[in-house]
């Protein structure tokens, strides 16, 4: 069942117009998923719900290394880098992962969902870890640059 969802994603997202990377005014999204971090069904809806609503996505899948997060970013230029995280990175390093990203990528907002991401405490700034994927979507339409203060708090 699963795979067939996937692929229905795949399938929906491929099939909407790309925005034109010389468009500078629409939000740039990098999605991905952390090294050991396999499920991507959210990422995919995730993907998806960026695309129906005229956002420039850069999707990279599953199983990152952080560095490959980084080159990445640094040729894509990301408004915001969103990851989910249900089994890495484990619960202890997800502050220092999140740091990690946050000093490699200081101009992209990071956006965490999953269970790691909302039982973490104390994230760096910048970021803006999520429950559900209602509050991902609700998200979309706000983002026209990086996310501070009030919003990032909400």
């Amino acid at each position: 069942m699963a795979q067939l969802l996937r692929q229905e994603l795949l399938a929906s997202a491929d099939a909407l117009p790309l925005i034109p990377l010389a468009q500078a005014e629409a939000p740039r999204w990098l999605l991905f998923l952390p090294e050991g971090e396999w499920q991507e069904l959210s990422l995919l809806f995730m993907n998806y719900a960026l695309r129906v609503r005229g956002r420039q996505v850069l999707y990279l899948g599953a199983n990152l290394p952080i560095a490959d997060v980084v080159a990445a970013a640094q040729a894509f230029r990301p408004t915001v880098l969103a990851t989910v995280l249900t089994k890495a990175p484990a619960r202890s390093p997800v502050q220092a992962y999140a740091a990690e990203l946050r000093a490699q990528c200081p101009e992209a907002t990071l956006v965490l969902y999953g269970s790691l991401a909302v039982q973490t405490q104390d994230l760096p700034d910048g970021c803006l870890p999520l429950a559900c994927l209602a509050e991902f979507r609700d998200l979309i339409p706000l983002v026209n640059q990086p996310i501070e203060g009030e919003l990032a708090e909400s």
